[in-house]
C-alpha cells in the first residue's frame, strides 16, 4: 500500500488512515440519527415546559393566564407554539412593560405594528405586545423570575386601573 494509504479491505471500501466516516460504519448512520432525533425530542419537550410555566404558572407564582389584564397573543393553550409568547398588559404600554421586565433583568422585546410585525399585530387590533422568548438553555428558575416581574407589573397596571 502506499504511503498514508490503508491496505484495500475485504468489503471493497476504500479507506485512508485516520479519515474513515465512522457514519459508513453498520449501524453508525442510525445510531447517529436516533441520538440527534432524541435530543431534539429532549429540547421540544424541555421548551413546552417552559412555555407551559410561563403561562400556568411554576411553583406557587401565577401565570400569565392568571394574571389580570394579561393577554397572551394566540392563547395559553396554544400547543402549536415554538419558544415565544407574545403579549399584553392592560393599563401598561408594551415598550414600558419591557422596560419594567428588562430593569428586573429579564430580556424582552417590544414588537410594534411596523414593517416587521404589522402584518400580525394590525388584523388583531394592536398597536404593540410583548414578545418573551425561551429556548433550550433557558432554565425554570428563569422562567420564575420572569413570573415573579410580570406579577410586579399586573398589580402596579391593576392598581392603575383602579385610578382611572
Amino acid at each position: 500500500a502506499r504511503r498514508g494509504t490503508s491496505p484495500p479491505r475485504p468489503d471493497g471500501v476504500k479507506t485512508t488512515r485516520g479519515t474513515c466516516c465512522l457514519l459508513a460504519l453498520p449501524g453508525a448512520a442510525a445510531a447517529a440519527s436516533a441520538r440527534i432525533e432524541a435530543a431534539a425530542k429532549a429540547i421540544h419537550d424541555h421548551e413546552q415546559q417552559l412555555g407551559h410555566a410561563m403561562a400556568h404558572g411554576t411553583g406557587n407564582l401565577r401565570g400569565l393566564a392568571e394574571m389580570p389584564g394579561v393577554s397572551i397573543i394566540a392563547g395559553a393553550g396554544n400547543s402549536k407554539r415554538e419558544g415565544v409568547i407574545s403579549l399584553t398588559l392592560d393599563n401598561m404600554d408594551s415598550v414600558e412593560l419591557v422596560a419594567f421586565l428588562n430593569a428586573r433583568g429579564v430580556r424582552t422585546h417590544a414588537r410594534m405594528d411596523d414593517h416587521y410585525s404589522g402584518n400580525v399585530l394590525g388584523p388583531l387590533g394592536l398597536k404593540a405586545c410583548v414578545r418573551v422568548s425561551f429556548s433550550h438553555y433557558n432554565t425554570e428558575q428563569e422562567v420564575a423570575q420572569f413570573l415573579t416581574a410580570m406579577n410586579e407589573a399586573a398589580s402596579l397596571a391593576d392598581a392603575s386601573r383602579g385610578r382611572s
